[in-house]
């Protein structure tokens, strides 16, 4: 009986969605007949032994995740004790150590839902912040740590509220304050701090490039000839273009004069960095149009007159500047065209600083 009432309510179910492209009624009649052959069908004794088994099935499976995670969670902290007393360990001793505590993090990543609240609390600030501490440098462990902050916070929606994202973002940050040379480490701040800001504030997702970028030209203007920091901060950069309308007009106005300007006249013959500050200007002024009336896109191209007017003999610098010109005089004409009037007054600029 419980077997023929199952198979009538899928039947039903299926024909009430048939009958809705033909007659609506129809399928509305039909539906509540599901309806209430399936009440029915949840009655019987069979339905009700099924949905015992199945709740049977996942009390067992979560009380099985909360066993494994204990036991990973346990493990993890004898091997990290392990690893963090022992000063006499050899390197190749070392790397055993960091590998198993990585794949005993990588197993719990798979039962976290097991931990509650406390646990996953204590875990974080015992085990995983130290972990990062004593390994900054491995590869491996940051990956293993960025990869549990990710799903714990996951699993532990709570969580968000109590500032745990930002406790492995500052941990992040004090490496790299430790090891300001290590690219590596730039790199994984940036990606924590882009994660870290995602949950703590949506709508700034902007936040941490400003940040980064104001640090990483800090380092670069300290040194003009690190290639490896200019890399860093172009990468910054690009990034900071996807996201420029999150800035409010005085925060793009003390990055225009602050950083992107200065990146251009510390590196004015480097193509890449003429054409990543083009397309902040372009898209700074596009995301801020009241800007036009403050001669933004102005600012721009005098800076490339005084470049070129520094290196007269670089044609790509007179190039350079056309472009600029002719864009700065688009964005105060109807429609965006540029006049022969603004051409003549491009090439005279350009003729004038390039004597």
């Amino acid at each position: 009986m419980a077997n023929l009432l199952h198979f009538t309510g899928i039947f039903l179910f299926f024909l009430s969605i048939v009958l809705i492209f033909f007659n609506g009624t129809w399928a509305l009649w039909t539906f509540i007949l599901f309806c209430v052959v399936q009440a029915a069908w949840s009655n019987t004794p069979e339905a009700k032994a099924e949905a015992k088994a199945i709740r049977e099935k996942q009390e067992a499976e979560a009380k099985r995740l909360a066993a494994e995670a204990k036991s990973l969670a346990e493990e993890l902290e004898r091997n990290f004790q392990h690893l963090s007393k022992d000063p006499t360990n050899t390197k190749a001793l070392d790397n055993a150590l960091v590998l198993y505590v990585v794949d005993v993090l990588e197993g719990l990543n798979d039962v976290l839902e097991g931990l509650n609240k406390e646990e996953l609390k204590h875990l974080i600030s015992s085990i995983i912040l130290p972990l990062l501490k004593i390994k900054p440098l491995d590869e491996r462990v940051r990956a293993a740590v960025f990869s549990f902050a990710q799903r714990s916070l996951y699993t532990q929606r709570s969580l968000y509220t109590q500032g745990l994202s930002k406790s492995f973002y500052d941990a992040a940050l004090d490496i790299l304050q430790q090891h300001p040379d290590q690219m590596s480490l730039k790199q994984y701040a940036l990606e924590v701090g882009r994660w870290h800001y995602s949950i703590a504030r949506p709508g700034d997702k902007v936040t941490i490039y400003a940040e980064e970028l104001e640090r990483s030209f800090q380092h670069l203007s300290k040194d003009p000839t690190n290639t490896k920091a200019l890399d860093y901060v172009l990468d910054v950069l690009e990034g900071l273009n996807d996201v420029l309308e999150g800035l409010n007009e005085e925060k793009l106005k003390h990055l225009i004069s602050s950083i992107i300007l200065p990146l251009l006249k510390i590196k004015p013959l480097d193509e890449r960095v003429r054409a990543a500050v083009f397309s902040c200007a372009q898209r700074s002024t596009f995301q801020q149009l009241d800007l036009y009336t403050q001669v933004s896109s102005k600012s721009f191209y005098d800076a490339d007159l005084d470049i070129l007017q520094q290196h007269p003999e670089q044609i790509s610098l007179k190039q350079y500047a056309l472009e600029v010109g002719r864009w700065h005089y688009s964005v105060a004409r109807p429609g965006g065209k540029v006049t022969i009037y603004d051409e003549q007054s491009i090439q005279n600029d350009i003729l004038v600083r390039s004597r």
